[in-house]
């Protein structure tokens, strides 16, 4: 994912076990890091962050591609679900503080590389 010269490298959560899994554990997350939930068809998608170490900035997309939903700084360990009230196709990941450096906002559609589903 290229914004304004910024790229992310997004690791693909394209299965239930990756999905599952998401970033629990992990103790740093680089800057140009973040991981893609991908899903097979639109639905309410649930993401918590239990067992997650670092906060993080959770976004919400469409089958376009378009935002939808931004949720900052998500609370490290955290069990609540948070969830956007419409369906999604695709849940990012980011650390926390990055999209509003990146400038993301409700709306805006992003272009994804590589993406493999």
């Amino acid at each position: 994912m290229c914004i304004k010269n910024n790229c992310i490298d997004l690791e693909n959560a394209n299965t239930h076990e990756k999905r599952k899994q998401g970033l629990m554990h992990r103790p740093f997350l680089k800057k140009n890091e973040g991981m893609l939930f991908s899903f097979d068809t639109e639905k309410i998608i649930g993401i918590w962050m239990k067992n997650t170490l670092i906060p993080l900035d959770i976004i919400w997309l469409n089958k376009n591609l378009k935002i939808q939903k931004i949720v900052k700084n998500a609370i490290p360990f955290d069990s609540t679900t948070l969830y956007h009230v419409k369906p999604s196709l695709y849940v990012i990941e980011i650390n926390a503080g990055l999209s509003q450096e990146l400038g993301l906002t409700i709306g805006q559609t992003l272009h994804l590389k590589k993406l493999s589903r």
